[in-house]
C-alpha cells in the first residue's frame, strides 16, 4: 500500500481486516460441513494442475494460466488433498481486498473510506466465492489492487505508482486470460495522463513503457512456452471453446428462443465440419489450433446473426450478471435440484424468464432469491444514485472515472452475454461497492436535511 493509507488509523484498518477475515471464516467454516459445495467444474482442472506443479514442477497448461495453481501447491506440498488451508488463504486474500475497497472507496472522497469497507466486508459475492476453490478471489484481489494503482496514477502520476500498476497488471495476467485485451485501456490512461493532466510528455512515456513492460516480463515465460511448443504466441487457447458453446448458443437463445443444448449441439457440429473442411480427422492435438477453429466457427455464426442481435445478446446477459443475487453463485443454491435458467425453453428472453420463475420445482430456489431479489435491486437503486451525484461531482473526485468507467465497460463487454449467477460480476464489485457507498451518503445526507428542516418549523 502507498502513502496515503498511512494517514488512516492502524486500528481502524486492522479492524477492518480482522472483521472482514471473521465473517469470511465463519462463512467457510458453514460450506466446510459439505466439502462438494468448496468445488465447482472448473476447479478440478486447477487442482490437476497443482498436483502436476508438485509432481515435477510442470505448471504449463495452454487453456489455464499458472498463478492460482502455484498458490494451491503452496498449500498442497505440505496438506495434500486437503481444501481449507488454501481457502483459509483466500479468507486472508480477500479481507486485503476490502482493505483495497476501501482505499478505492477513499480516492473519490475520504468520507466513502468506512461506507466501502463495510459493504465489501459484507459482501456476500466475495464471501461465497472466496470459499471456492476457484481464481475468482485472487483476481479481486489483484483487479482491485490494480484499480487503486490505475486511480492514485491518475490523479498524481509517479513513476511508484506506474510500476506498482505493471506488476498488478501482469499478476493479473497470469491468473486470468479475461485480461488478454485489457492493455489498450491501460495505454489509454497513460494518453490521457499526458494529454490532459499535461503531464512532461518524456515522464508519461517512460512510466507508460515501464508499466507495460512489467507486466509484458511477468507473463513472457507462457508467451514464450506456448510459441515453442504450438507456435501460438498466446496467453490460454481457452476462448475458442468458451465463444462456442456459451457466447453463441446464449446469445441465439437470447434473440431467437433457441434453447442453449441446441445451440450448443448445433456449434459443435459446425465446428466439426469446419475441422474437416481444412483436414483435420480428428481435433487437432495442438489446442491453439481447435481453439482457431472454434473461434471462425463462432465468428460466422455471429455475422450470421448481425449486429443488432450480438448488442441485444450481450445487453441481456451484462443486465442479468449485473442484477443477479449473490446467493445464486452458492454451490448449495447451484447444487439444488431444481430446472436451470440456461435449459428453460421460450420463445424470447421474457418468455424464459417467465417460464422459468412459474416452474413448479423452482419453488423452494424462489422462496430464496425473491428475498435476494430484493435486496439486490435495493443496492443497485443506491448505486444508481451514487452514479449520478458521482457524475455530478457533489465533492466527488471524478478524475477515477475516467479509468473505472472504461474498466466496467471492458469487463462487462469480455464477458458478453454469458451468464453464470453473480460470479462473472465480481471484478465488477469494486466499482458497485464505490457507487453503493456514496448511494448511501446521498440518502444519509438527504435524510439529514429533511430532519434539520421539519426541526427549524
Amino acid at each position: 500500500m502507498t502513502s496515503e493509507s498511512q494517514t488512516l488509523p492502524f486500528a481502524t484498518l486492522r479492524r477492518i481486516f480482522l472483521v472482514a477475515l471473521l465473517v469470511r471464516l465463519l462463512f467457510l467454516a458453514f460450506s466446510a460441513t459439505d466439502l462438494e459445495w468448496l468445488t465447482l467444474s472448473d476447479s478440478k482442472k486447477y487442482l490437476r494442475i497443482a498436483d502436476a506443479i508438485l509432481v515435477d514442477g510442470d505448471w504449463h497448461n495452454p487453456a489455464r494460466l499458472p498463478l492460482y495453481p502455484m498458490f494451491l501447491s503452496l498449500f498442497f506440498q505440505w496438506l495434500p488433498d486437503f481444501f481449507v488451508p488454501p481457502l483459509i488463504g483466500q479468507a486472508l486474500m480477500d479481507s486485503v481486498t476490502c482493505l483495497l475497497i476501501a482505499l478505492l472507496g477513499r480516492e473519490v472522497s475520504e468520507k466513502l473510506f468506512l461506507p466501502a469497507a463495510w459493504l465489501a466486508v459484507l459482501n456476500l459475492n466475495m464471501i461465497g466465492h472466496a470459499s471456492i476453490i476457484l481464481t475468482d478471489t485472487l483476481f479481486l484481489l489483484l483487479f482491485s489492487w490494480h484499480l487503486l494503482m490505475a486511480v492514485r496514477y491518475l490523479k498524481v502520476p509517479t513513476w511508484g505508482r506506474a510500476i506498482a500498476l505493471g506488476i498488478a497488471l501482469g499478476l493479473s495476467l497470469l491468473t486470468r486470460p479475461v485480461m488478454m485485451y485489457f492493455l489498450p485501456v491501460v495505454i489509454l490512461l497513460f494518453l490521457f495522463v499526458l494529454v490532459v493532466r499535461r503531464t512532461a510528455w518524456h515522464s508519461a512515456l517512460m512510466q507508460g513503457v515501464v508499466c507495460l513492460g512489467l507486466a509484458m516480463a511477468l507473463i513472457s515465460p507462457v508467451l514464450i512456452h506456448n510459441k515453442q511448443t504450438y507456435g501460438v504466441a498466446s496467453l490460454s487457447s481457452q476462448s475458442g471453446g468458451t465463444v462456442l458453446i456459451w457466447y453463441v448458443p446464449l446469445t441465439m437463445n437470447y434473440v431467437d428462443g433457441v434453447p442453449w443444448e441446441s445451440g450448443v449441439s448445433q456449434m459443435k457440429e459446425k465446428a466439426r465440419q469446419r475441422r474437416l473442411e481444412q483436414g483435420y480427422e480428428e481435433v487437432p492435438e495442438n489446442p491453439f489450433t481447435w481453439s482457431r477453429i472454434q473461434i471462425e466457427t463462432a465468428k460466422e455464426a455471429f455475422q450470421n446473426l448481425g449486429v443488432w442481435k450480438m448488442v441485444y445478446g450481450w445487453s441481456v446477459g451484462g443486465g442479468i450478471n449485473i442484477m443477479s443475487p449473490s446467493i445464486s453463485s452458492l454451490p448449495a443454491v447451484i447444487g439444488m435440484e431444481r430446472p436451470r435458467f440456461y435449459t428453460t425453453e421460450g420463445s424470447h428472453f421474457g418468455t424464459k424468464i417467465w417460464n422459468f420463475l412459474t416452474h413448479p420445482d423452482n419453488r423452494l430456489y424462489l422462496a430464496l432469491m425473491i428475498p435476494a431479489i430484493l435486496l439486490t435491486l435495493l443496492l443497485r437503486l443506491l448505486a444508481l444514485m451514487g452514479a449520478i451525484a458521482w457524475l455530478r461531482g457533489r465533492g466527488f473526485d471524478r478524475w477515477s472515472l475516467w479509468y473505472l468507467v472504461p474498466a466496467f465497460g471492458y469487463i462487462l463487454a469480455v464477458t458478453g452475454p454469458v451468464v453464470n449467477a453473480s460470479r462473472y460480476r465480481l471484478p465488477l464489485e469494486p466499482t458497485l461497492i464505490v457507487m453503493t457507498a456514496i448511494g448511501v451518503l446521498v440518502v444519509q445526507e438527504w435524510y439529514i436535511r429533511r430532519r434539520e428542516r421539519g426541526q427549524t418549523r
